[in-house]
């Protein structure tokens, strides 16, 4: 299962500004909106608020993943973004996080919202992938080094 093929090209990869989840938030909200054309910016940062106010950081090595069925969307959603000062979560997570994974998928599709998941999880669990999209110069390249992981982890799969 590529990740790509789950996605559908949703992608959006993004250097967020903002120093606390609130405003990382909404940048990702901002950037999933073009994507995601049949929900509004407030109701994407809505779903990513609401998974953090549910008391759900799975944070680990530094890296978020926010998730959400969302009704209204018609596929799956990736917004890949980075802090280069670490976004402060709270709670007792390993320090800032530096990566967010931000899933949105439609409502009632939880095989495909899982399925999402956990791919993303066992890629970023990976140093050397969080490593090239921290070190990235650019949108692009992270984008590659994702896809690179992805490829590499469906050839280790093959029987």
């Amino acid at each position: 299962m590529r990740l790509r093929n789950q996605l559908g090209g949703r992608m959006v990869f993004v250097d967020l500004r903002s120093a606390d989840p609130d405003g990382a938030f909404r940048e990702i909200a901002d950037s999933l909106a073009p994507v995601c054309r049949e929900r509004t910016c407030g109701d994407l940062y809505g779903q990513l608020k609401g998974w953090l106010d549910a008391g759900r950081p799975g944070i680990a090595r530094g890296v978020a993943l926010p998730h959400a069925r969302c009704a209204g969307i018609s596929g799956n959603a990736l917004c890949l973004a980075r802090s280069a000062a670490g976004i402060d979560f709270g709670g007792a997570n390993e320090g800032p996080v530096t990566i967010i994974a931000a899933v949105l998928t439609p409502a009632g599709e939880h095989a495909r919202h899982l399925t999402v998941l956990a791919r993303l999880a066992r890629l970023l669990r990976e140093s050397s992938l969080r490593a090239r999209i921290l070190n990235s110069p650019g949108p692009e390249e992270r984008a590659r080094a994702l896809e690179d992981a992805d490829e590499a982890a469906v050839l280790n799969e093959a029987p």
